[in-house]
This record gives structure tokens, C-alpha cells and sequence, in this order.
């Protein structure tokens, strides 16, 4: 992967992710912040990696997945988030005129937490979304291509506010009632 450093930029208010979070508030209750700013940092890293850097289609399905790839956590207070996930994109997407978009998107959801690289339709988009997912789950941890002033850049503007200690948490008291499926957002 090339990166072009000079194109390297934070977006740090994309309308869509911002109306959109607006509308699950109440859902996230305290942990909106955490949330919002793991959201914003997830959209960034996706869209390097996916080499994006103009509004367009992928700049916006980007954003959709980003708000929507973990809300199920909230909406249907669970663990095993990634189905209610997607069910509250298709509902967007079908909401606003977008059915065209709804496999891409399910489908950037539905791989975000594989362990292997993405392989299938929409492929791009969903790897780099995957990427951007694990990079920000192991709190930039991992080895990665991208500058660390850019992956610094994007902790400033959305701090961690607790986010990775809530996931754990909740993952805590999942696994307690599902020893047996202690994770069930993973695919292999």
C-alpha cells in the first residue's frame, strides 16, 4: 500500500456521521462520545487505507459503516451486535433511497472483525474498513504503514474517552452468560 503523505488529512465533521449519530443519542447515552469519537477515528484510518480522498460514494458508505458497523451494541443491547448492525443500516439505507448501497454495506459490517483479509464482493472498501477497525481496537498497537503523526493527528481531534475500557466491559459481561461464544462478532 502507497500512501500519499501530502493527502494525509483528519476530517473532523462529516455531516453524515454527525446526523447520524444525532438520531441513536438516547441509545448511547454515556458512552456517545467514546462512541462518536471511535466512529470518527475508524472513517479516517478507512479511508487511507482505502485511498480515498474525495466526497464521494465510497466517502460516504465509509461514514454510513463507520456510525452503524457497532451500534447494535446499543440499539439491541448486545454483545452479538453485528446482525442488529446491519439490520439499522438497511433500514437507513432503504429510509433515505439508497437499496443500491445496502449489500456494500452490510458487507463492510459483516467483515470488520475478520481475522483474515476480506475476500468476496466490495472487497476494498471492506478491508480497508477492517484494517482501520483493528488498528483502532488495539489503540494503534499494531504494525501499520501509516505515519504515526497522522494516526497522533487523529487521537487529538477524537480522544479514546473511555471507549476501549467500555468495550471491555461489556465484552466482561457477555462472556460470563456465553463462555462458549465469548466474541461472536469474529469470523475466521
Amino acid at each position: 500500500m502507497n500512501i500519499d503523505k501530502s493527502s494525509l488529512s483528519v476530517h473532523r465533521q462529516v455531516q453524515t456521521i454527525d446526523d447520524l449519530l444525532e438520531q441513536y443519542r438516547d441509545e448511547l447515552d454515556t458512552d456517545f462520545e467514546a462512541y462518536r469519537n471511535h466512529v470518527y477515528r475508524t472513517f479516517n484510518l478507512a479511508l487511507v487505507y482505502a485511498a480515498v480522498t474525495v466526497k464521494n460514494d465510497a466517502f460516504e458508505k465509509v461514514a454510513m459503516a463507520s456510525v452503524f458497523h457497532a451500534l447494535g451494541i446499543w440499539t439491541d443491547n448486545t454483545w452479538d451486535y453485528i446482525r442488529p448492525s446491519i439490520v439499522s443500516a438497511t433500514k437507513y439505507l432503504v429510509k433515505t433511497r439508497r437499496k443500491q448501497w445496502i449489500l456494500d454495506i452490510s458487507f463492510i459490517i459483516s467483515e470488520q472483525l475478520k481475522l483474515s483479509k476480506c475476500r468476496g464482493p466490495f472487497t476494498p472498501l471492506a478491508e480497508a474498513f477492517r484494517k482501520a477497525v483493528w488498528l483502532d481496537i488495539a489503540m494503534f498497537k499494531v504494525p501499520t504503514r501509516l505515519p504515526r503523526t497522522f494516526l497522533a493527528e487523529c487521537l487529538e481531534a477524537f480522544p479514546r474517552c473511555g471507549f476501549h475500557k467500555r468495550m471491555l466491559e461489556l465484552g466482561s459481561i457477555w462472556a460470563k452468560s456465553h463462555p462458549f461464544n465469548p466474541l461472536p462478532m469474529l469470523k475466521f
